[in-house]
Parts: C-alpha cells; structure tokens; sequence
C-alpha cells in the first residue's frame, strides 16, 4: 500500500491497519515523517498568510511614520515635537510611539506602552510596565524612515516563513514521535488478550497509522472558521481509539 492510498484510506477503512501491520519499520518510519511535513505545510501557510495580512495592515500605518536621524547620539525628527501615534488598545494599554528631542515628554503615562525617543535616549516600555533606557550613542549613526522599514518587512516576509518551517519541523517531529510512543503503548494493552503477540514494530505501524485522522483534522483546522472545544482532547482520544481499532483488525491466528 502506498503512503498516498494510506492517508486517503486509513480514516476510513480499518482493514488498511491489518494490511501495513507486518510492513518494514522504515515504511512506518518514512509515513510519519509524511504526517509530520502535511502538519509543517498547514501551519507554515498559516503563518505565512496571516504575516501577509499584518504586513498588508501594517504598511499604509507607515507611511504616516517620520523619518528619524540620529547622528553623534542625538535624534532628530523631520516632524512637529511633540509628536505622536497611536497603534491602538492591547490588554487595557494604548501603544504609541512619541518623539520628542525638546524635552518636554520625558516619560509615558501609566496606560502607555510602547516607544518615547528623546533627543540621546530611547525609552522601551513593555506590557508588564518595565522600562528599559538605552543611550542612543549606543545606537551609532542612522536614518530610520518608513522606506528602510518596509525594506525590513519585505525581507522578513520572505525570510520568517522558512525560518518559521525550520522550527515548526523540528517540534513536530517531537510530538508526533511522543504521540506514536504513547499509541504504541495503548496498542500494547488492547492487544494483551491476543493468541498471537504483536511485535515492536507491529504497534508502531498501528500507533503511527492511528494518527491519520487527527493529524488531517490539525492540518485542516487554521482554514476552517468552526471552533471546536477541546480540539487537542478530541483528537488524542480519537487517536486512542483508531489504535484500538487497528489492533482489533489484525488477524489473531494461533
């Protein structure tokens, strides 16, 4: 059976578990892999459209922004000061960002987040109310306006959805082996009562191939508008249960 047939067949057909149960472990091994990539491809499309939405938001936000100089450790702005933005509410915060070299702001209000450039300092408030002061001649000499920002957002819009994949492999990777262990044991004990004991790598074809349906529905779930309470929980008891399943399809000759 083909890796293709098995994704298509095994939500549906137990009789594919009495079929790949006696396969090479490579095959098993080389079909979880295949689960792992459909999760890394859902997920990184995912990210990857959701960047482009923000960017898409992001950039006429830009073109409102000033062009800031900073030469010898000192700012300056090519707009009226006090000046300042606002990006919206988070969390009961308002994040801004002012720009002031004339010394009349010295600090964000308490309801404020975000940026305050000073004509030598820069102020950093996070969302938990720490600040942080950094000494622009720290900085050295740039120009920083609204066309060197989108040149960065271009740049990151080609760059972050690999570097996204990278680690989106690498934990998939890890949890998909520690869901076939666990479906491997839960194979184990349905099969307890057989005449005819199933091997290692026996359970883990089972274990493996249980995880098709969950692993279809995850990967479908960013693209549909439903919520489903307790997705995670639905879905690891549906693995429980195809591998049950699977290890009941099996023949049990003597």
């Amino acid at each position: 059976m083909t890796h293709l047939h098995a994704l298509l067949s095994a939500p549906f057909d137990r009789g594919v578990f009495a079929e790949v149960h006696g396969q090479k472990l490579r095959r098993t091994v080389g079909y979880l892999f295949l689960l792992i990539a459909i999760a890394t491809a859902s997920t990184t499309i995912w990210f990857t459209l959701g960047l482009r939405g923000l960017v898409r938001r992001v950039l006429p936000e830009l073109d409102k922004l000033p062009t800031i100089t900073i030469r010898d450790g000192e700012a300056s702005a090519n707009v009226p000061q006090p000046w300042r933005h606002s990006f919206g509410w988070q969390d009961g915060n308002e994040v801004v960002l002012i720009i002031d070299t004339t010394g009349v702001v010295t600090d964000l209000d308490d309801h404020e987040v975000g940026l305050l450039l000073m004509k030598r300092e820069l102020l950093v408030k996070g969302d938990d109310g720490a600040k942080e002061t950094i000494e622009l001649a720290r900085l050295g000499d740039v120009t920083i306006g609204p066309h060197l920002v989108k040149r960065w957002l271009a740049r990151a819009q080609r760059i972050a959805p690999f570097v996204f994949a990278a680690v989106a492999f690498l934990l998939f990777t890890i949890l998909r082996w520690l869901q076939a262990l666990v479906l491997t044991l839960v194979a184990l004990v349905a099969g307890l009562g057989r005449r005819r004991k199933l091997g290692f790598g026996a359970l883990l074809t089972v274990a493996t191939y249980a995880l098709t349906l969950p692993a279809w529905l995850a990967a479908l779930r960013p693209f549909v508008p439903l919520r489903v309470p307790h997705f995670w929980l639905i879905s690891a008891a549906l693995a429980v249960a195809y591998a049950i399943a699977g290890v009941r399809r099996i023949p049990d000759e003597e």
